[in-house]
């Protein structure tokens, strides 16, 4: 799991880093940072809504670990918007009707879009065939939250390093 206090000490190795880097202002360093705390931010509250999700006795519904992913899209969406003017970076969460139900072959299909398919932009495939091979089966809840966990993840790293990448 991913703390706070361990999201706080890969921001701080990252501003140090770049204080050392000759031609970087301190109004650069403060945006940076700043960035980075609302990036931490968005994945610390994705993890923990994930780990409720886990910890329940049964999981069956899958909608809400599809809104948990949503709700972090929809967020660094929004940053992503004052960060990159130039739409260079679109992520798009699954959009469905509250009165209907996924199933488990559209959450695979979901995922494999995010992951661009055979591509495996996102190392996202090794998850997905899980999610695969355990359809209908008591093991798909756990194995969903595990490929949400590391769909985030991809999508935090991307952005971080493409934050660093405007410096």
């Amino acid at each position: 799991m991913i703390t706070n206090k361990y999201n706080y000490e890969i921001i701080q190795n990252i501003i140090e880093f770049y204080k050392l880097q000759p031609g970087v202002k301190n109004n650069h360093l403060d945006k940076l940072e700043e960035y980075l705390v609302v990036l931490s931010s968005f994945i610390s509250d994705a993890f923990n809504d994930l780990n409720e999700i886990r910890n329940s006795e049964v999981i069956d519904n899958y909608e809400d670990i599809i809104d948990v992913l949503n709700s972090y899209i929809n967020s660094v969406s929004e940053e992503i918007k004052k960060i990159f003017l130039d739409d260079s970076i679109s992520i798009t969460p699954l959009l469905y009707d509250d009165q209907f139900n996924l199933n488990e072959i559209q959450i695979i299909e979901y995922y494999k879009k995010i992951n661009n398919g055979d591509q495996n932009e996102m190392n996202l495939s090794e998850y997905i065939n899980s999610l695969e091979n355990s359809l209908y089966d008591k093991a798909f809840g756990e194995i969903l939250c595990d490929l949400t966990l590391s769909t985030i993840k991809e999508i935090n790293s991307d952005l971080i390093i493409r934050v660093e990448d405007l410096m």
